[in-house]
């Protein structure tokens, strides 16, 4: 019947689109990580990780947190009005329960409507709608958390975090990588 050549019509143009869609995305990852791994240098790498997001998947502010010790320490920041007073700041994590359980469990956090009453100390007194915490792993250690932020419009999805969760494994391995040529490169430099 024509109804039912219509809604298979229909579906074949959904799925297209949605093919379309999802070939986009892992042509763009593809391409970020390439410029992701090819600089070593640690700031241009700290600098371009939320660039490099933000064709990923939109947000209104975001941040990439090390974790040293007992404490979070901002190394770059984007789409915050005061990002050179964040960057550098340190937070205790014991302070923050949702970096707390994604530093043990190296599992993302995912709160699609924040509560008013719910703080987060680095973001002062920004009010958001969504937040999504992604765990940066290396040799399944947790090195460091990459927070999104949205201040209004839709949550963060499943999809959006799949492709967030992509992005931050590759994101901590080149975190890593520039940050041990740092390292190796002081060392000569002392030699």
């Amino acid at each position: 019947t024509l109804a039912n050549q219509t809604a298979v019509a229909i579906e074949n143009a959904r799925l297209f689109s949605m093919e379309f869609r999802r070939r986009h995305e892992a042509e763009l990852l593809r391409h970020v990580f390439t410029e992701m791994r090819s600089d070593l240098d640690l700031k241009r790498v700290l600098e371009s990780v939320l660039i490099f997001l933000n064709e990923v998947i939109s947000y209104d502010s975001a941040c990439v947190f090390l974790i040293e010790e007992d404490s979070l320490h901002i190394v770059s920041a984007r789409g915050f009005p005061n990002v050179d007073k964040m960057i550098g700041q340190h937070y205790p994590i014991r302070n923050e329960p949702y970096f707390q359980e994604i530093s043990k469990t190296g599992r993302q956090q995912c709160i699609s409507n924040v509560p008013p009453n719910l703080h987060f100390n680095y973001l002062q007194s920004q009010i958001i709608q969504s937040w999504l915490g992604m765990p940066l792993i290396v040799h399944d250690v947790v090195i460091g958390i990459l927070t999104l932020h949205r201040l209004k419009g839709p949550a963060f999805n499943h999809l959006q975090s799949t492709l967030v969760m992509g992005f931050a494994n590759h994101a901590a391995i080149a975190i890593e990588n520039a940050h041990l040529y740092e390292q190796e490169r002081q060392q000569r430099h002392r030699a």
